[in-house]
């Protein structure tokens, strides 16, 4: 499994995090004030050529990848005594045939775990922070968000056509969320895709007619996208399970929204 390493924690970090948390209590707030510092001071690059640098190499360009804006939050945090773990997701992007064909490329030179990139599809990076109360809540730093709420809102509800660093788009919806260790990793599509977005809407969803549709199409990919990012299965050769994620979310999403539109009409209320 290819974690990436996060370096040594330098005085610099351990400054600004400082700065930045300073008079902020609790560890949520914590978190979401180092997401928002990152946010504001790393512009996020959808994808760059080149070795991977360094957090103080990626302070100085003042912009980078995904991963390069979660190697930041990650040595902030820490200085801050925050727990934190990386999550990868795959997510549908637009179609695009250039990276299909550089993908495809990429599967038959490095194998399967090259895979989780493709013309409909992508891999996007962010972390978890550990709470008070013993859960792990996201991280986003290309995004700025920080807790379940925002989360869903943002990758969920809006699609992901939220304000992303330097104007470019997350994947347009998250299909698949593995929490990535040393040398495995651990399905984490459940507890946001499913759970997560049924919670924010007030517990809802689940009730709703194609509900049951996106649970199986989650819960049927997830096995194997954890076999891509391990190596050992080839996401191109499941174009129809992603296509079927897409097509449920869809339903749903759509079955949400005119749930949410009657009730507001109901109550006179609109939420967002």
């Amino acid at each position: 499994m290819d974690v990436w390493t996060v370096g040594v924690v330098g005085e610099a970090a351990a400054r600004i995090a400082a700065e930045v948390t300073a008079g902020v209590d609790g560890v949520a707030a914590k978190a979401t004030a180092l997401v928002r510092w990152v946010h504001r001071h790393v512009v996020w690059m959808e994808s760059m050529a080149g070795p991977p640098r360094s957090v103080s190499r990626v302070l100085a360009d003042g912009f980078g990848t995904c991963t390069d804006l979660d190697h930041v939050l990650w040595e902030l945090c820490e200085t801050q005594g925050i727990p934190v773990r990386a999550v990868a997701e795959i997510g549908l992007l637009p179609f695009n045939a250039l990276r299909g064909a550089f993908a495809a490329r990429e599967v038959v030179r490095r194998g399967p775990r090259a895979s989780v990139n493709g013309a409909r599809h992508g891999e996007y990076r962010w972390l978890e922070v550990g709470t008070e109360s013993g859960d792990w809540t996201p991280a986003d730093p290309c995004l700025g968000i920080c807790g379940m709420g925002a989360w869903v809102e943002a990758r969920l509800v809006r699609t992901g056509r939220g304000p992303g660093g330097g104007g470019h788009p997350t994947p347009l919806v998250p299909l698949a969320l593995v929490h990535l260790r040393d040398r495995s990793a651990e399905g984490r599509s459940e507890p946001y895709l499913l759970t997560g977005w049924d919670a924010v809407h007030g517990g809802g969803l689940r009730g709703l007619p194609a509900w049951a549709a996106w649970r199986q199409a989650v819960r049927s990919l997830e096995p194997i996208v954890l076999g891509a990012f391990a190596g050992t299965a080839d996401l191109h050769r499941h174009a129809r399970r992603l296509a079927d994620a897409v097509t449920a979310y869809r339903a749903l999403w759509s079955h949400a929204l005119g749930e949410h539109t009657a009730v507001s009409q109901t109550t006179g209320i609109v939420s967002r």
